[in-house]
C-alpha cells in the first residue's frame, strides 16, 4: 500500500507549476490543491515541503540566508524529487523481491529447507532490457540504454563466436578468417572506456563554468578520427552522432550535465522524509542521511553522477552474464496497433536488425552453419539412395554419401569432417535438404502403394475365390477385341448359361459391399452389359421369328440385332431376314385370297391360283406361315374354281 501512496504523490508532484512575481523576487505555486494532494499522499508536513520547493538557503560565513529559488530551479527540483523518490521506490522493491527469493544457510525466509551449506548459490535470472532507441530527440536516457545495448551484443557476438570457434576446434575444423563479424568494441570504447564520453562527461561536473556546449567541445575535439563519431555539420550544435551497430543515433546534448549530476532534488530532502509517516519514506531519509555522512570529498563528485552509477551497475550485470550459461530469447512485435494476424514488415526487420538477430544469423552463415553427428548425418540423408536407381549402398560412410551426392546430384559446397560430426556450409544444407525432400516424396509414393496394396490384399480376402473365377472367366470367355460374344459361344443357350454364371459372381463380390475401383470388375461389369445386350437382342429375335406376324416389329428387332452383334454371321438374324421376306410377299397374297372368297368371284380366283402356282405355292407346302393360313385359305379359292369348272361343264 505504500508503493501505491508513493506513486500517487510522485503524479501528484508533477502537477505543480510555479510563477514568479512582477519584480521576480518570490516564486509561488499556481493553486496549492497539487501540493495538498502530493502531502497527504507522502505523509509529508505541508509547509516543509512547500518551503522545500520554492527556498533554499545559502550559507555565507557564519551567516545563512533563506531566498527564493528560480523559476526553472523551481521545476529542476520538482523533477529532482519525483525522480528521486520513483527510482529509490524501483531500487526499494527489487530489494525486496531479491531478499524474498534469497536462500541463505540453508533455508528459505519462509522456513523451508535449501540448498546445503558450502554449495555454491544456483542463480536463474531473467534480463528485461530495454531494446534498441532511436527517436527524433535522444539524450542522456538514450545513449545510457544504446550502451547497455552495446555490450550485451559484444557479449552476444562473442558467445556466438567463441561458442563456433571451441566447437570447430574440438572437432579438429581450422577455421581460419572464415568468420568475420562486424565488431562494436570500439563503440562501447567510444563510450564507456578509459577517456571515453562518459569519463568526459564526468570530469565536467568538477570543472568551474562547465556548459554541455564545454562537454561537446572535448568530445568532438578528442574523438573526431574515430569512425563511429559523427560531427555535427554546423558549429555550435549541442550535440553529436554515434554509428551504433544497428543504426545511427543523433544525440541532443542539452541537459547532460544536469542529468549527470545526480544532486539531490532539495538541501534538506533527507530531514523532509524522515519527517514522513509513512516507514518506507522515513527508510529512504535514513539512507540518505547516511550516504550524505559517509560520502567522502577526496573521492570527488564522479562516484555521485548518475553515469557513474550506471556503468557500475552495468559491469555487475555484465560479470554475472559471463559468469552464466545463456539463453536468448527475442521479443518481436508484429504491429504497432496491437492487433492479431497482422504483419508490418518494416517495423520487424527494425526490431530483428536493432536486437542484433540478423547480425547473429550472418555471422552463423559466413562459417558451417549446420554441424550434424555422423550418426545423425545418415539417418537423415541416407533416404537420398531412393533418388538413383540401383543404389542399394545403405552402410556408405557420410563422405561416401556427400561424395556421391556431388557427384550424381550435384550439391555444391565443401563439407568439412571433424571427429564425430559434419560441418555443411548453408547452401550445401539447403541442397541436401532439396534432395532429401524429393527423396522423401518417392519414399512417401513407395509406402502408399505398398500400403495401399495390402490394404487391398486383406479386404479382398473374403472374395478371393470368386475374383479368381471372375478373371478366370475374363480369361477363358471374352472374345477378340470389339466382336461379339455370339462368335465365341454359336448359341443363344450357351450365351444365356454364360450370363448367369456371370451374373451370380458378380452378385456374390457385391454382397461384400466393395466401394473402391477393382479394374478387373469394372472389365467384368462391361463384358456382362455386352453379354446381356446379345442375349436380350437374341431372345427378341427368336420370339418374333416364332410368334411375330408383324413385318415392323421384325424390322425393328432384326435392326437391334444388327447393332448389338454387328456384322456377325447369326442364324437367328438369317431366319428373321427369311420370314420377313416371306411375310412381305405371303401376307398381300393371303388378304386377296380372303377378299375373293367373301366375293366369289371366280375370274380373281383363277388369276390368283395361277399366280401362287407361279410362285410355287400349293396348298400342302411348307412355304405357307402357320400364322397366315395362307394353304386353307389356297384349298378354298381352289375348291372354288373346281365347283365352276364342274357346274359349266354340266351346262
Amino acid at each position: 500500500m505504500q508503493a501505491f501512496q508513493i506513486l500517487a504523490g510522485i503524479l501528484n508532484l508533477g502537477n505543480l507549476e510555479f510563477f514568479s512575481t512582477e519584480d521576480e523576487e518570490e516564486l509561488r505555486l499556481e493553486g496549492d490543491e497539487p501540493l495538498l494532494a502530493a502531502a497527504r499522499q507522502l505523509r509529508l508536513p505541508l509547509e516543509q515541503l512547500r518551503q522545500g520547493l520554492l527556498r533554499r538557503k545559502v550559507v555565507t560565513g557564519r551567516d545563512a540566508i533563506e531566498t527564493y529559488l528560480r523559476l526553472d530551479q523551481a521545476r529542476a527540483a520538482r523533477d529532482g524529487l519525483s525522480r528521486m523518490l520513483y527510482g529509490r521506490l524501483f531500487d526499494w522493491l527489487i530489494q525486496r523481491m531479491n531478499d524474498g527469493l534469497e536462500i541463505s544457510n540453508g533455508h528459505h525466509p519462509d522456513g523451508k529447507e535449501g540448498r546445503p551449506n558450502g554449495t555454491a548459490p544456483r542463480l536463474l535470472g531473467i534480463l528485461d532490457i530495454s531494446g534498441f532507441e532511436s527517436f527524433a530527440t535522444n539524450s542522456l536516457e538514450q545513449l545510457l540504454i544504446n550502451l547497455s545495448n552495446e555490450e550485451l551484443q559484444l557479449q552476444f557476438n562473442e558467445a556466438v563466436f567463441k561458442s563456433e570457434i571451441e566447437d570447430c576446434l574440438k572437432e579438429g575444423i581450422d577455421l581460419g578468417a572464415t568468420i568475420q563479424y562486424e565488431d562494436n568494441s570500439d563503440v562501447v570504447a567510444l563510450i564507456d572506456g578509459r577517456g571515453g564520453m562518459l569519463d568526459m562527461l564526468d570530469e565536467e561536473l568538477a570543472m568551474p563554468k562547465a556548459t554541455d556546449a564545454t562537454f561537446v567541445n572535448k568530445v568532438l575535439k578528442a574523438h573526431s578520427p574515430s569512425e563511429r563519431l559523427i560531427v555535427p555539420k554546423f558549429q555550435g550544435t549541442v550535440g553529436f552522432g554515434i554509428q551504433h551497430y544497428a543504426a545511427t543515433v543523433t544525440y541532443s546534448c542539452d541537459g547532460f550535465l544536469e542529468k549527470n549530476a545526480d544532486r539531490l532534488p532539495l538541501e534538506t530532502v533527507a530531514d523532509l522524509l524522515q519527517a514522513s509517516e509513512l516507514p518506507l519514506l522515513q527508510e529512504i531519509g535514513q539512507s540518505l542521511e547516511q550516504a550524505q555522512r559517509t560520502s567522502s570529498p577526496q573521492r570527488g563528485r564522479q562516484s555521485r553522477s548518475a553515469t557513474c552509477r550506471f556503468r557500475n551497475s552495468l559491469r555487475q550485470l555484465m560479470a554475472k552474464i559471463q559468469a552464466s550459461e545463456t539463453h536468448y530469447v527475442r521479443c518481436i512485435k508484429p504491429n504497432a496497433q496491437n492487433r492479431p494476424k497482422e504483419f508490418t514488415s518494416v517495423m520487424v526487420h527494425e526490431q530483428l536488425r536493432y536486437s542484433g538477430v540478423l547480425e547473429a544469423v550472418r555471422i552463423r552463415k559466413q562459417g558451417f552453419s549446420c554441424r550434424m553427428l555422423f550418426e545423425e548425418f545418415l539417418l537423415r540423408y541416407r533416404c537420398l539412395t531412393l533418388l538413383a536407381p540401383g543404389s542399394s549402398d545403405r552402410g556408405a560412410t557420410v563422405q561416401k554419401l556427400l561424395e556421391w551426392a556431388a557427384e550424381k546430384l550435384a550439391v555444391p559446397g565443401l563439407p568439412q569432417y571433424g571427429n564425430t560430426k559434419v560441418f555443411l556450409r548453408e547452401v550445401t544444407h539447403d541442397a541436401l535438404e532439396m534432395h532429401r525432400t524429393a527423396a522423401a516424396k518417392v519414399a512417401i509414393l513407395q509406402m502408399q502403394r505398398l500400403i495401399r496394396g495390402a490394404r487391398l490384399r486383406r479386404r479382398l480376402r473374403p472374395i478371393s475365390l470368386q475374383l479368381h473365377q471372375i478373371s478366370s472367366w475374363l480369361r477363358g470367355s471374352m472374345p477378340e477385341a470389339q466382336m461379339p460374344f455370339f462368335t465365341r459361344f454359336q448359341s443363344l443357350e450357351a450365351l444365356e448359361v454364360e450370363l448367369h454364371e456371370l451374373t451370380e459372381r458378380l452378385q456374390k463380390v457385391s454382397s461384400h459391399n466393395v466401394d473402391f475401383p477393382i479394374p478387373m470388375l469394372q472389365r467384368a461389369a462391361g463384358a456382362h452389359r455386352r453379354l446381356a445386350a446379345e442375349v436380350a437382342v437374341l431372345r427378341q429375335l427368336k420370339n418374333c421369328i416364332e410368334q411375330s406376324a408383324d413385318a415392323e416389329a421384325l424390322t425393328l428387332a432384326l435392326a437391334e440385332a444388327q447393332h448389338v452383334l454387328g456384322a456377325a454371321e447369326v442364324p437367328l438374324m438369317a431366319r428373321c431376314r427369311k420370314r420377313l421376306q416371306d411375310l412381305q410377299l405371303q401376307k398381300p397374297l393371303c388378304e386377296a385370297m380372303t377378299a375373293v372368297l367373301n366375293s366369289r368371284d371366280v375370274v380373281q380366283a383363277r388369276q390368283l391360283v395361277e399366280m401362287l402356282q407361279q410362285a410355287g405355292l400349293d396348298p400342302l407346302s411348307s412355304q405357307w406361315l402357320p400364322e397366315l393360313a395362307g394353304g386353307q385359305l389356297q384349298t378354298e379359292l381352289c375348291a372354288l374354281v373346281e365347283a365352276e369348272e364342274l357346274r359349266l361343264q354340266r351346262l
